[in-house]
């Protein structure tokens, strides 16, 4: 799966509105704890990530026009939904999103 970080404001601001991402590529908004989808047109799938990578919650076919936020998230990650038929994150499981310690 391929990643595309938005950590600049208004990349953050934009999400998926105007981004075109393959159905096998994921948006990684950083950071973030409150995503929206009033200017969406579909449906969109959800991860909210915590800092050391956990999943908290994930959302299947959130519809446009909804608001969620997650305590404890510094990250979501979101990708178009494909209509529940695609693998997705689940609760539990962690991610590498390549963070980096020094």
């Amino acid at each position: 799966m391929r990643m595309h970080i938005a950590c600049g404001f208004w990349a953050r601001l934009k999400g998926l509105t105007g981004c075109t991402l393959w159905p096998d590529e994921v948006l990684v908004l950083i950071p973030c704890r409150a995503i929206h989808t009033f200017t969406m047109r579909e449906p969109i799938d959800v991860a909210f990530v915590d800092q050391d990578g956990w999943v908290i919650e994930a959302l299947q076919g959130l519809p446009p026009g909804r608001h969620r936020s997650c305590r404890g998230a510094v990250a979501t990650l979101e990708r178009l939904s494909h209509g529940g038929g695609e693998a997705w994150f689940e609760a539990g499981e962690r991610i590498d999103l390549g963070r980096r310690t020094s």
